[in-house]
């Protein structure tokens, strides 16, 4: 990506300050949705619920009545959540690193300057990411693409895409656990049954260790950048 390796050592800050920025992105993403579920017939329910998706795509969106996003956790609910969480978080986020950032974002960097590439393959990530079972989803678009912002600039900054990876891996796994645990955290009194929102506490809470995040990766980069030797 342009920037000089550095040694496993002096790597260890920028993987730390991804872990950091990841887990406190995870908290400020879509809302929450779901309630509890019985376990039947997991792998039938679940294909069941993708082919009446794929057959409910051209009807609008209020006769979606046994494809929505709260029966889909309710099946996910079925799963080992480790399981869900490989399937939904860690692997695409592998997947979408190596493309959007390992593969678009170099041949984007390329053809010209940083910030334009940055902020296109921020675009092309979040459109990406503003369809889903045949809506339109605005929310989801902006989104992902101010997270491909901030992963596209932690790739260029870094150099590297385990930063990034990290940050996807850590945001999305928080999410969807959140949500997997929903009903043992209105339980444990830390959501109320009707909350489809994170607490503003924890959002507020969130935004600042994201600040703190970015400032590390800033000052550790510049550091860097001192530290090395001058071009020949």
């Amino acid at each position: 990506m342009g920037k000089t390796p550095c040694s496993p050592r002096r790597a260890a800050g920028r993987y730390m300050a991804a872990v950091v920025l990841g887990t406190a992105l995870s908290t400020m993403g879509p809302a929450l949705q779901a309630r509890e579920v019985r376990s039947t017939g997991t792998v039938e329910d679940l294909s069941r619920y993708c082919t009446t998706c794929w057959r409910n795509a051209r009807l609008p969106a209020d006769a979606w009545g046994d494809c929505t996003q709260e029966v889909l956790c309710r099946l996910l609910r079925t799963v080992p959540m480790a399981l869900v969480l490989l399937c939904q978080a860690v692997l695409p986020a592998l997947f979408e690193e190596f493309f959007f950032r390992g593969y678009l974002l170099s041949a984007l960097l390329r053809a010209g300057s940083p910030r334009s590439a940055i902020v296109g393959s921020a675009l092309f990530f979040g459109a990406f990411h503003l369809l889903g079972r045949g809506l339109v989803q605005v929310e989801s678009g902006v989104n992902a693409t101010l997270l491909g912002l901030v992963l596209g600039w932690l790739c260029w900054r870094t150099g590297s895409l385990v930063p990034g990876m990290i940050v996807h891996v850590l945001h999305n796994s928080l999410l969807i656990g959140l949500v997997y645990l929903k009903p043992w955290l209105i339980e444990q009194g830390w959501l109320r049954a009707d909350q489809d929102r994170l607490p503003l506490a924890w959002t507020a809470g969130a935004a600042l260790v994201c600040v703190a995040a970015v400032l590390w990766v800033v000052a550790w980069s510049r550091r860097q950048a001192a530290l090395a030797p001058p071009d020949a």
